[in-house]
């Protein structure tokens, strides 16, 4: 299992999703990661500054990084899509 981290950003930014419909199913996402960071509908962000990952959740995005070493995942950003690359 790996440990989830969201930065300051991310917890602003699902602060912001709170009361919303996708609100639950991000939380359950981020539950997931803990578990398997590589299953589900990802990508390998090649060329993003940002975040090495990325994870659909309906419209939204989730821009993460993994440190399989320290069995942590990092929450950079939950983006709706389009808006932040």
């Amino acid at each position: 299992m790996h440990k989830v981290k969201l930065s300051t950003k991310a917890q602003k930014d699902l602060k912001h999703l709170a009361r919303t419909v996708i609100y639950d199913k991000i939380v359950a996402v981020l539950h997931e990661l803990s578990r398997d960071p590589y299953s589900g509908d990802i990508k390998c962000l090649t060329t993003h500054k940002l975040a090495d990952w990325r994870k659909r959740v309906g419209d939204y995005r989730i821009l993460y990084d993994i440190e399989n070493k320290k069995k942590e995942v990092h929450i950079l950003r939950i983006w709706r899509r389009g808006h932040g690359y």
